[in-house]
Parts: C-alpha cells; sequence; structure tokens
C-alpha cells in the first residue's frame, strides 16, 4: 500500500513538472497528444505499462488533467472522511425529522383540546344566554334549568379552626380563613460562575445567607448549612380556608359546598373573637395586636402570629342547574350547567341536563366521545387526548356553575363567565402555534436537504433562499390551524366552521397559482 501510495506521488509530480515545462509549447504538444498521445508520454515521461494503460483512458485529455486525476487518487482518505461526515448529517436530519412529527403531534393535540373547549364554551353561553331563567323562588317547572337567582346567602352551621381553642363561629361566617406566621430563620443561597484561567472550566461558588422573617412556610433548618441557626414550631404556619357546610340561599335553595367557596370578599374577624387566642398544640397564647394575633415579642425565633378572616352572611347572586335535593326534605340546590347535543324536546333536554350535571370527574372525558369528529381525530390522535381528559377533566368539560358576591343581573354574571376564558385560551393557542410551525419546520428540513444536493433543483432551491422556506412552513402551518379549528367548531357551530374551512381552501388555491406563475 505504502509503495503504491509513493509510485502514485512520483508519477503525479512528474506529470505536473512536464505539463509546467511543456506549457510554452503548447499548441505543439496539443496536436502531437491529439495524433499520438501514448508515443508522447513514452517518449517525454517514459511512463510504466500500468500507466499507459491509463493514458489510452484519458489520450483526448490534457496531460494536466492527468496529473489532477492522480491527485485525486491521493486524496481518497480526506474523501472518505466527506462520506462519513455525510453519514452523520444525514443521521441528523432523520432525528430532526422525528423530532418534528412528535413536535407537531403534540401540539395538534393541544391545540385540539384547546379550540373544542373553547367553542363548547362559546357555544354554552350562548345557549345560557337565551335559556337563562330569573327566579327568587324555586319552581318545580324550573327543574333541570339554568336559572338566575339574587338572594341571602346565610350560614346555618358552626364553623371553627380546630388549631385554636376558642375560635368558633356559630353564625354570620360562611367562610373562614387562617394564616399562621412563624417568625424563624430563613437560609438564602447566591450561586456565582467564575472561567478558570487555566483548563477551560468554571468554578460555580454559592454563598449561603441568613435572615430572620415572619414566614407561612416551614423552613427546615436541619438542611441548613450552618447548623446553629436552629428553628422551632409551635405552631405549623399555613394558610388554611373552611367553608361552612350548611347554606341557605333566598327562600327556597341551599347552595352547595362548591358554589361557597367561590365567594372571596374577606373581612377581619377580630372583632367577632376575644383579645387572646389559644393554640389546641402547645398551648400557645397569641393577643391581639394592631392586625394579628401575636404571641412573645415578635422578634424571637418561634414566635407566631396568627390572623383571621371571614366571609360574613349577605347578598349573593347565583348562575346555575336548578336540581332537586339528594337528601329527603332538604330545599332544592343547585349543580353545574353543561353541554348537552341534539335538539330535543324541554321536558327531555331537563332529565339530561340533570343527569349530565352529575357526572363526576371520571365520567365527563368521554361525553362526547360518539361524536364523528372526535373518533376521526383519535385514530390520528390516540391516547394523548385520553391521558390529557382523564389528567384534567375541568379543562375539557365547560359549565355554569358561579356564585358572586353582591347583586349582578344575567347579562352581567354572562359577561364575567366569558372574560374567564380568553386569557388561557390564548395563551395555549400561542404556545401550541409556534410548536407546529417549529415541528413543521424540522419535518421540511430532510426534504430541503435532499432538494439542493439535486443537479437541476439545488440552485432553483439555492436562489429561493430561507425566506422561501419559511414562507412555506408559514403557509402549512396556518393552513393546519385551520383545519383544527374546522373540526372543533364543526359540532357546535357549523357556519365559523365552514368559515375556517373556505380560508384554507382560499390560502392553499392562492399557494398553488402563485407557485406556478413564479415556475
Amino acid at each position: 500500500m505504502t509503495r503504491n501510495f509513493h509510485i502514485a506521488l512520483f508519477w503525479g509530480a512528474t506529470l505536473s513538472a512536464v505539463e509546467a515545462l511543456t506549457k510554452p509549447h503548447r499548441g505543439h504538444l496539443s496536436r502531437s497528444m491529439n495524433n499520438k498521445p501514448a508515443a508522447f508520454l513514452r517518449r517525454h515521461v517514459g511512463a510504466s505499462t500500468s500507466l499507459r494503460a491509463r493514458v489510452r483512458e484519458h489520450r483526448y485529455k490534457k496531460s494536466g488533467a492527468l496529473a489532477a486525476s492522480w491527485q485525486e487518487r491521493l486524496r481518497g482518505r480526506i474523501l472518505t472522511t466527506v462520506h462519513d461526515a455525510q453519514v452523520r448529517r444525514t443521521a441528523g436530519l432523520i432525528a430532526e425529522a422525528l423530532a418534528g412529527v412528535i413536535l407537531i403531534y403534540l401540539s395538534v393535540t393541544v391545540m385540539w383540546l384547546n379550540e373544542r373547549r373553547n367553542a363548547r364554551i362559546e357555544s354554552l353561553i350562548s345557549i345560557a344566554s337565551n335559556q337563562c331563567v330569573s327566579t327568587k323562588k324555586a319552581q318545580p317547572e324550573n327543574r333541570g334549568e339554568l336559572v338566575h337567582v339574587t338572594g341571602e346567602a346565610r350560614s346555618m352551621s358552626p364553623i371553627a379552626d380546630g388549631r385554636f381553642r376558642n375560635v368558633v363561629f356559630s353564625a354570620n361566617c360562611l367562610r373562614l380563613k387562617t394564616t399562621v406566621e412563624v417568625f424563624q430563620w430563613v437560609q438564602h443561597a447566591h450561586t456565582t460562575e467564575k472561567k478558570d484561567l487555566v483548563g477551560g472550566g468554571t468554578t460555580r461558588t454559592t454563598t449561603y445567607t441568613y435572615t430572620q422573617e415572619w414566614s407561612t412556610h416551614r423552613h427546615d433548618s436541619g438542611s441548613f448549612k450552618q447548623k446553629d441557626k436552629q428553628n422551632k414550631f409551635l405552631v405549623n404556619p399555613g394558610v388554611e380556608e373552611k367553608t361552612c357546610d350548611r347554606v341557605e340561599f333566598g327562600d327556597d335553595f341551599m347552595a352547595p359546598e362548591n358554589l361557597v367557596q367561590q365567594l372571596d370578599d374577606y373581612v377581619s374577624a377580630h372583632d367577632h373573637l376575644d383579645s387572646s387566642v389559644t393554640a389546641a398544640v402547645g398551648g400557645v397564647k397569641c393577643v391581639r395586636r394592631g392586625a394579628w394575633f401575636l404571641s412573645g415579642s415578635g422578634s424571637e425565633v418561634g414566635d407566631v402570629r396568627v390572623k383571621f378572616d371571614i366571609v360574613c352572611d349577605g347578598l349573593a347572586t347565583v348562575m346555575s342547574l336548578q336540581v332537586a335535593n339528594e337528601r329527603a326534605g332538604e330545599k332544592e340546590t343547585f349543580a353545574p350547567y353543561r353541554m348537552i347535543s341534539g335538539r330535543i324536546g324541554k321536558a327531555v333536554r331537563q332529565q339530561r341536563l340533570i343527569a349530565e350535571s352529575r357526572k363526576d370527574s371520571i365520567e365527563l372525558p368521554g361525553e362526547d366521545d360518539s361524536s364523528w369528529v372526535v373518533l376521526a381525530l383519535c385514530c390520528c390522535l390516540p391516547g394523548m387526548r385520553h391521558f390529557v381528559n382523564s389528567c384534567f377533566p375541568s379543562a375539557v368539560a365547560p359549565q355554569i356553575h358561579h356564585m358572586f358576591s353582591g347583586v349582578m343581573s344575567p347579562g352581567k354574571c354572562i359577561s364575567v363567565i366569558q372574560a374567564e376564558n380568553p386569557i388561557m385560551v390564548w395563551m395555549i393557542r400561542l404556545v401550541s402555534w409556534v410548536g407546529l410551525c417549529a415541528g413543521v419546520t424540522a419535518l421540511f428540513s430532510p426534504f430541503v436537504a435532499f432538494v439542493d444536493i439535486m443537479p437541476l433543483l439545488g440552485p432553483l432551491a439555492s436562489s429561493l433562499g430561507i425566506g422561501s422556506f419559511l414562507l412555506l412552513c408559514l403557509l402549512v402551518t396556518l393552513i393546519g390551524v385551520l383545519l383544527v379549528l374546522t373540526l372543533a367548531y364543526m359540532p357546535y357551530s357549523p357556519l365559523l366552521a365552514t368559515v375556517y374551512l373556505l380560508l384554507a381552501a382560499g390560502i392553499i388555491i392562492a399557494s398553488l397559482v402563485t407557485s406556478k406563475r413564479l415556475i
């Protein structure tokens, strides 16, 4: 191998020297080579028998081209290295395409769930605006109807905080919030990085500092770097909320706990308590000082301060589904108003609405599996939809089951409910759109690389530039978004779904016409 390499190197150098020496007489040499190229080389170079065979293959080429072919043979090992790099590049492009497929899968799934939920909420609110019944009394004919009721919410059972002995509210307390803070050591970590002068590495330095603070979180001093900083907890810190388990609303209704929990207009409860409270465990006594009940001086580690806030009885507004109470002999109550499909009579609709309101978080995810849209989409997106639905049932089961403080009109209630939706919807939209565009870009990258090496298409693709490629990805993303919107809105708003479908078709037609003109 080494001997052949040196022979090839010798003949390459020799032929290059011959070309340089004969350059002034190129015309004469060309005429001589055209007549008898093999004889010319034997006379001027003295080539071997193996070289004569190579000269016969290139007898109509100049001697410089023959020398170049030898030099190319000497670069055989470099060509092998380029081949290895091409293999690695191909593997990278395949991995990028697979990542694009996964990203498209996830983005379309999240987009579908978000848009379907938004379509159902918009449809639900539209139906609620037309079917809502304003009343003050529990009428039998309104059972199974969305009702708007304004009345006084009254607590009918005591509510207490078990951590303190004398904190009990027997009346005028719908909700109780207790905030317990403990004065304690808090560790703070600050990390800095510095490049090493030798070796190219980095040195990471963490500095720990300690401060004494009031905190609702328990900071475990056992994990502190300085062991002399020790915390003690006579009462566990934290924020705890409790709701009265029996609340009457208006004259004829009982408000369920999940409705009362939506009231959050807290006021201080200190005027309803004694001048001091005592912890049930440990016997720590906290005396009222301003807005807090405080133990000790308030400057020693382990001191406790407590604050009590309540939601008092008062006027409220409910918009929810009127249903019969499960407890015999009790007043009417409320349940979530949810979407049902089909145009049916009033009696059947009321029964179905009541049945839908009683579904729990396990039954809700499969509520529209019979829809042809969901069946078609699940063929493309198996598993992911059921996973998301099982983990976040509230995200795919929109409902109207609201309680507001004070007196509100039906229109105002609808406006407040509608305002809860757009922020989260648009956040999820932006994330899914960006993910879909990134997935499409990654999926198309191998095709662009393949076209780039084609003899005729490569120069054309290079002339179009990266801008055209990104524009193509954006168009595909936009078409995909419009198609998902079409599928999501079709069962609930066919007119809007048709508009989305026509927009997608228009973009496709316009793109095809424009591409034909460019070609």
